[in-house]
């Protein structure tokens, strides 16, 4: 036979399993997200780790093409390849006076 203050500590973990919040899920959001970029660069630059790839920013809005069209826009196709040794180097191309 079980006594009672048995009993209020197994009801009471109850309790605790209850509403103690199950363990986050966390979903990369990010994996895959520069797939699309990488491959079409890989159409003209090789994707070799140690490679470094000079483009000017006009040239990469026509492989990869961004909303906003500036360089701060790669920030992170420009950290995944560096994750993958991979430079990219984005320059920009100005008239000569």
């Amino acid at each position: 036979m079980i006594d009672f203050s048995q009993f209020i500590t197994f009801i009471a973990g109850l309790y605790e399993q209850a509403t103690t919040p199950a363990a986050e899920v966390i979903i990369d959001d990010d994996a895959g997200k520069y797939d699309a970029d990488i491959e079409a660069l890989s159409s003209y630059y090789p994707m070799k780790q140690g490679a470094e790839i000079v483009i000017t920013l006009q040239e990469l809005l026509e492989i990869c093409p961004r909303k906003r069209r500036r360089s701060d826009s790669y920030k992170g196709l420009i950290a995944e390849l560096g994750a993958r040794g991979i430079t990219l180097i984005i320059t920009s191309k100005r008239k000569k006076q």
